[in-house]
């Protein structure tokens, strides 16, 4: 059988929340290998680094050290084609609740830079495997969690990828949802032909998949992060306290793009259905306007905390969380934010 998916000593690591914080190890020397057209569970309690994984896999991440490699591409070389051939759902939905799925879909397959009668023959096509047809016309945000999850996975697929990444997606199902999302990630590797990897806590989904790979397996850097956690755990002293202020992210909204600094990159699994591309430690993503920005801000609520959002040649609504500056003409909107 073929390999979709090939990860060897994968380890990512990010520097402590102070200066004085030691490195915490997200994941550490990770090995694994995905057999093509196979429904495969990464099994892991919180904090394993199940979500890290995905965001490697799909190139939101870059590695530390160690290799992925997705179909015939390797991550952090090939990663423009490496987001074409791999579908991604995020924990938390893009969608807007108040829209109906149908229009959610369409929103979701223009941002990817899809449209036409051809993309919503593929949506509708994807509506009939996961069977949600009946709900297409219904507000997103008034439909069962189990629903909007499939409605999820159709956004994800509209470009029409061979491996799809989905991030704890039976979380929070009763036990009537929970059979009806295996049910659907049975049928993408039956009627669609893909490649499912998802990750879990829960080891029932264990035993439904193909093929398991336990990351609480890695003692090692389960000890590690242990021992980070206690670390930073440490009351907070003047000195932490000012190496903590030096760690600010920015943000700039320049034309179409918003360009992103966050200290923590599991974040970007947060805005998984955006095209974001790396440029050196900057994340960058097109947006259509300042609205459209601000929108993918609140989107990463957990990740920054504050921003000041100076306007140029658009007039932007001041609110509790957008301070515009008066006087300030041009063509940018610079927004500085804090992470968390």
């Amino acid at each position: 059988m073929r390999s979709a998916i090939i990860v060897d000593r994968l380890t990512k690591t990010y520097p402590g929340q102070t200066a004085l914080d030691p490195a915490f190890y997200a994941l550490g020397a990770v090995s694994f290998v995905v057999p093509e057209r196979t429904t495969f569970a990464l099994l892991g309690r919180p904090g394993t680094g199940k979500t890290t994984v995905i965001g490697c896999l799909s190139t939101r991440i870059t590695p530390t050290s160690g290799t992925v490699q997705v179909g015939r591409h390797v991550v952090s070389v090939d990663d423009r084609r490496i987001r074409r051939e791999v579908g991604v759902v995020a924990q938390e939905s893009q969608f807007d609740p108040a829209r109906t799925v149908w229009e959610n879909l369409l929103l979701s397959a223009e941002r990817q830079g899809y449209s036409g009668r051809s993309v919503q023959r593929r949506i509708e096509q994807l509506c009939g495997v996961l069977e949600i047809m009946s709900v297409l016309d219904r507000r997103f945000g008034n439909l069962p969690v189990g629903f909007r999850r499939r409605a999820d996975i159709v956004g994800a697929l509209v470009h029409d990828p061979s491996i799809v990444l989905l991030d704890e997606p039976t979380a929070g199902l009763d036990s009537d949802a929970h059979d009806g999302m295996w049910d659907a990630l049975r049928r993408l590797t039956v009627d669609l032909g893909l490649t499912t990897v998802l990750t879990t806590r829960d080891e029932t989904d264990a035993d439904r998949a193909d093929v398991t790979f336990d990351l609480s397996a890695d003692p090692a850097a389960a000890a590690r992060n242990a021992a980070a956690a206690q670390d930073i755990a440490h009351p907070v002293t003047p000195e932490r306290e000012q190496a903590a202020v030096q760690q600010v992210g920015e943000a700039e909204h320049t034309g179409d793009e918003l360009r992103l600094l966050l200290h923590d990159p599991t974040a970007l699994s947060l805005i998984a259905s955006y095209d974001i591309t790396a440029r050196g430690d900057i994340w960058v993503l097109p947006v259509r306007d300042w609205a459209e920005a601000r929108d993918v801000l609140r989107m990463l609520d957990g990740a920054i905390t504050d921003f000041d959002f100076v306007p140029g040649t658009t007039q932007v609504p001041t609110g509790s969380r957008e301070r515009a500056a008066s006087g300030s003409v041009g063509r940018h909107s610079h927004l500085r934010a804090v992470t968390a």
